[in-house]
């Protein structure tokens, strides 16, 4: 049997590679005919991946030994209008003959994740396992998908899939290194194998109407460009097994995309060629992309920008970098914070805005505590950390303490949508959140990598964020994003159901949860809304009495509800906002906790 492997990656969410022992049939999946498709005879041969030419583009250098262990299918042309409404129902190309319409054409104006859910409706039109996993799908109005939560790629699942660049360049090279339509004297050969911007009119044309590759499949060159499964990123040269692409997006979330288009020109009919004239993010969709499917395990897959886990390369461009490509740097301070500080802690707090404006760590008199609260983190957030970094690397952790998660909207857990995109995060992921033990170094590397200022973002040493004492501001305070949830909907009662995981989660390793109920303008009094968030004071009311019946059940489970219903003493002296307490307030709250917490911690 084959060893699992180790490496995952998130894609606005999360792709996997993992491994399946091989079949004990006497007649392996990849050898039997697949109807549509050409089988690559791929396992234990290798080619130049990319072109080390003068000619070449800065992203096709330097090109790379790129080594298969494994063989693959690939369909023998574009996959049709046709194809695709018959699975999806869908039919996005618009019918005025712009772009070139009818059941023979190739789609177009699909998203990579339009392409990602018509392989999975084929594997199961075809009785085969999935390869993508995800937890919900969000459409624009004109129903492309545009994102999908936790999507997860299993290579080791044998049904359609996108083709890896590799397995698309290999392919499209005739199985070899060779490199056709690499110099402008092929632009007679391009006329007989490609649809591309001197012959097209400037429309796509009917799939395998040009001469096929020497493999006798089609449209490699010219038509429609095609996603690939990767992530792009710059090529380091060297040699790859079984590579999988990169393992973090870049800055525009791209994937690389391959074959060149009707509306376009010789250059881009290159094999090694992975882009497109304009960006091609993963959720938009154009005249020019389509896709073609692939079919095949992969037993081991590599990331081409991740070392091996026997060797950490911590120069790496993804370790540490927690607000890199997306984040406003609040992630990134905290995590600097807390690796700074994580052998010492005993106290950290987790959650929102009003968590880190409220809690002062330097008031503790006998723990050393972290505020690592950052922007839009909710329940899955605080349980990611939770699980992965406190547990871990917090060794003296005595007590979590963390702001009401239901009050956050529209509280639906934001983990692999915020900080699951940093390269830091993903970097760690890939490493199982180094559980196992840091490699020797770490804690040095991670205080040189560079993150925001404290003092330009208003922040102190433990995590307290430093805004100005200016009141509760209006006596009629904000509402416009409040909202009119019960305690009766699913949504929360599935976030309830989260929270008491935590709560056995944190109790199993002798750690406390103390959830807090921060002070918001006592103005509120004079609206509908229990907080700026919501819901009304009914329901927020039976928020707190079901906390508070929890902490009877859970000796390791405490709540602090320092609100009142409005009635708690803290003035315009000590806000910064109708929901936030400014350093002056945080001292005071925190004051007050830390005589709770000699007391818990007493008992």
């Amino acid at each position: 049997m084959l060893n699992l492997c180790r490496r995952t990656v998130v894609i606005g969410a999360v792709v996997m590679v993992s491994c399946a022992p091989l079949t004990n049939d006497s007649v392996r999946q990849v050898d039997l005919p697949h109807p549509g498709m050409k089988k690559i005879n791929s396992s234990g041969q290798s080619f130049l991946q990319g072109w080390n030419d003068l000619l070449a583009s800065p992203e096709e250098r330097p090109g790379m030994q790129s080594v298969f262990t494994y063989d693959f299918w690939l369909d023998t042309t574009e996959i049709t209008q046709k194809q695709y409404y018959d699975l999806t129902g869908k039919s996005p190309v618009p019918d005025n003959g712009q772009y070139g319409f009818g059941n023979q054409f190739p789609v177009c104006f699909v998203t990579w994740f339009d392409a990602v859910l018509f392989c999975n409706a084929r594997s199961r039109a075809d009785g085969l396992d999935t390869v993508y996993r995800y937890t919900d799908r969000y459409t624009v109005p004109e129903g492309n998908v545009c994102k999908l939560e936790g999507l997860v790629c299993d290579f080791s699942k044998d049904g359609y899939r996108l083709p890896t660049e590799a397995e698309w360049e290999f392919a499209a090279r005739g199985a070899s290194s060779s490199l056709p339509l690499s110099k402008t004297s092929d632009l007679t050969y391009a006329g007989s194998v490609a649809w591309f911007g001197a012959n097209s009119s400037g429309t796509a044309q009917p799939v395998a109407t040009k001469a096929p590759n020497s493999l006798g499949s089609y449209d490699y060159a010219g038509n429609v460009f095609e996603w690939t499964n990767d992530w792009k990123g710059k090529y380091y040269g060297g040699v790859v097994t079984n590579p999988v692409g990169f393992f973090q997006p870049d800055n525009d979330f791209e994937k690389v995309v391959k074959g060149g288009s009707y509306n376009y020109g010789l250059t881009y009919l290159r094999p090694t060629y992975r882009s497109a004239p304009f960006s091609t993010t993963v959720y938009a969709s154009n005249e020019f992309v389509g896709f073609r499917c692939a079919r095949g395990t992969i037993s081991e897959g590599h990331y081409l920008d991740m070392p091996d886990s026997q060797h950490i390369n911590f120069a790496l461009d993804s370790f540490g970098l927690y607000d890199d490509p997306v984040g406003d740097g609040t992630f990134a301070i905290k995590m600097h914070l807390f690796w700074k500080l994580h052998s010492e802690l005993d106290l950290v707090f987790l959650g929102d805005p009003t968590l880190y404006c409220g809690i002062d760590c330097g008031t503790f008199t006998h723990y050393k505590a972290l505020n690592m609260g950052f922007n839009s983190c909710g329940m899955s957030c605080m349980s990611t950390i939770i699980a992965n970094y406190l547990f871990a690397h917090a060794p003296k952790l005595k007590l979590i303490g963390i702001n009401v998660p239901f009050y956050f909207e529209p509280f639906l857990g934001y983990a692999d949508s915020t900080i699951g995109l940093s390269k830091g995060y993903g970097y760690d992921k890939a490493h199982n959140f180094w559980k196992e033990g840091l490699p020797a170094g770490f804690d040095d590397a991670m205080s040189e990598q560079p993150f925001p200022s404290l003092q330009d973002n208003w922040w102190d040493s433990l995590g307290l964020k430093l805004w100005g004492c200016v009141g509760w501001g209006d006596t009629m305070p904000e509402q416009v994003f409040a909202r009119n949830w019960t305690i009766n909907d699913s949504s929360y009662k599935a976030q309830f159901e989260s929270l008491i995981k935590i709560i056995q989660a944190v109790s199993a390793h002798n750690v406390h949860l103390l959830v807090i109920n921060f002070p918001v303008s006592p103005y509120y009094k004079n609206t509908p809304y229990f907080t700026r968030l919501g819901p009304d004071w009914g329901n927020g009311r039976a928020v707190i009495a079901q906390l508070k019946a929890l902490e009877s059940i859970y000796p390791y489970f405490h709540v602090f509800d320092a609100n009142l219903d409005g009635n708690h003493g803290y003035t315009d002296v000590d806000a910064t906002s109708y929901d936030r307490l400014c350093p002056n307030g945080a001292a005071k709250l925190t004051g007050r906790l830390n005589t709770l917490i000699n007391s818990i911690m007493a008992q």
